[in-house]
């Protein structure tokens, strides 16, 4: 419902109304001929909220290449990837190459990304901090999920939380067979 969205990106941004609206329609443009559909870029814009008139197109595009190219993926999985992670677009390609190469760094594969993209939107600080917390617990990064990285603080603590529990008091199995040392 297009005025159920507007009221929810105004509430958002209200800020939106000052830009001039030729910004918006140039951006909507620009990601229609990328190839989004009318439902992906609804999708996309309530997901955006009020960044969509931040943007332009040359940008979009610039981070798009920048993206596709890094992350070695067809224009198929870019635009999932980008619905699934819209800070792709607005972030700029010294931040997005920053964030991969910390990521990479780290000895996170590119496929992990691929599934958890969204880990791009925290800052190298974020992840490595993240990352030596979980590495104490035990917890293989290359053998694991990306998950456990994503999300705010508090999801993060959630989840350190668990592997601490884990960590702290193994899961019991009451059909595995007991070993008792004689």
């Amino acid at each position: 419902n297009m005025k159920i969205w507007l009221q929810k990106l105004l509430s958002q941004n209200p800020f939106t109304l000052m830009k001039p609206p030729e910004t918006m329609k140039e951006n909507v443009m620009f990601l229609q001929q990328t190839g989004f559909t009318n439902a992906e870029l609804l999708l996309l814009l309530s997901k955006l909220r009020g960044f969509i008139t931040e943007l332009s197109p040359s940008r979009m595009k610039e981070t798009l290449t920048y993206s596709k190219e890094m992350l070695l993926c067809s224009e198929q999985e870019l635009k999932e990837l980008v619905l699934k992670c819209p800070a792709l677009l607005y972030y700029s390609v010294p931040v997005l190459a920053d964030r991969l190469k910390g990521l990479l760094n780290s000895g996170v594969s590119l496929n992990q990304i691929k599934e958890i993209p969204t880990v791009l939107e925290l800052t190298t600080q974020i992840v490595q901090f993240r990352i030596q917390k979980l590495s104490a617990l035990g917890y293989d990064l290359k053998k694991g999920s990306l998950e456990p990285l994503n999300g705010t603080r508090k999801d993060f603590e959630i989840s350190h939380g668990r592997f601490n529990l884990r960590k702290e008091r193994p899961l019991f199995n009451p059909v595995a067979p007991l070993t008792i040392e004689e």
